[in-house]
């Protein structure tokens, strides 16, 4: 059984993401670097990136090739301030 499906599938990362996004929005470090509106696109990718990656459906992959992480965060200034927001925003959801 993969961590996936033990705890608890998509809904479960569904979930995460959402409180993580919720905190995002409020944080007027980490919220400009979201150049769209609305984070529900930001949201779905995130997602689909945490099931893939703890086991779940390759969804993201399918829809948007590999992940490089790195170059996919390139345009942006994430120094220790914003690495220690995004964290302390993770860890709350």
């Amino acid at each position: 059984m993969s961590f996936y499906e033990e705890v608890g599938g998509h809904d479960t990362f569904a979930r995460l993401v959402d409180v993580f996004y919720r905190e995002v929005a409020g944080d007027d470090v980490l919220r400009p670097m979201y150049p769209e509106e609305d984070l529900g696109p930001a949201a779905e990718r995130l997602t689909l990136f945490l099931v893939q990656y703890w086991g779940g459906p390759s969804t993201y992959s399918e829809r948007r090739g590999h992940p490089r992480l790195r170059m996919r965060h390139v345009p942006f200034h994430v120094n220790p301030d914003a690495r220690d927001r995004w964290l302390r925003h993770m860890r709350t959801a």
